[in-house]
């Protein structure tokens, strides 16, 4: 992975949360050379994870909208 300030740019031209969230799970992705890497939301009781965003290595499925 680039160095911080180098991920910093990267993201740094994008204005849309989505944009930001799908290029930073994409980085974090690439970084850490994973099948999958997941941005989610908890619900308020804390027991259910909803997949908003993923980034995943070809040829494996996307869990978005999975709880």
């Amino acid at each position: 992975m680039r160095s911080g300030s180098n991920c910093t740019d990267a993201l740094r031209s994008l204005s849309d949360p989505v944009d930001i969230q799908g290029n930073a799970m994409r980085l974090l992705r690439q970084h850490f050379d994973v099948g999958w890497c997941y941005y989610g939301e908890i619900d308020e009781a804390g027991t259910i994870v909803t997949i908003l965003r993923d980034a995943v290595k070809e040829g494996l499925p996307s869990l978005v909208g999975v709880s």
